[in-house]
């Protein structure tokens, strides 16, 4: 009966919905930790497996680990939204900028990272200017 009401119970906590998570820097910080992506960027966006995040909000980021098919789009597509850009980028870099081969970037996917914790993720990067 004990396991039964600890299994109820985390199947009704896991189908409740989390509270939005507001777009600010501080918040897309946290999410930056969380989503794991200090991992590859480093704890402060200095690069490793990656490339360094720190200065994304002036330009795409350094050299990028595999060169991707379709640079000349993803250069005209952060040229013309950075936001838009990273959105797609992050959701899934492959599809969107690399005719379908693995970049080094894994994708996150709505199940993954959600709409407003991707926002503020956006949000922190593009506020990383040196």
């Amino acid at each position: 009966a004990l396991a039964s009401l600890v299994e109820n119970w985390a199947t009704e906590t896991a189908s409740q919905s989390q509270p939005p998570v507001e777009d600010t820097e501080e918040a897309g910080q946290l999410v930056y930790q969380e989503a794991g992506c200090q991992g590859c960027h480093g704890a402060d966006l200095e690069g490793g497996v990656g490339p360094a995040l720190t200065n994304i909000g002036a330009s795409l980021s350094g050299e990028l680990p595999n060169p991707i098919s379709q640079e000349a789009k993803a250069e005209a597509d952060y040229a013309a939204d950075p936001r838009a850009f990273l959105e797609a980028w992050i959701r899934d870099s492959s599809t969107n900028y690399n005719d379908g081969t693995a970049t080094g970037m894994p994708p996150f996917p709505e199940s993954a990272l959600s709409a407003d914790k991707l926002q503020a993720l956006i949000t922190f990067l593009l506020a990383q200017v040196e």
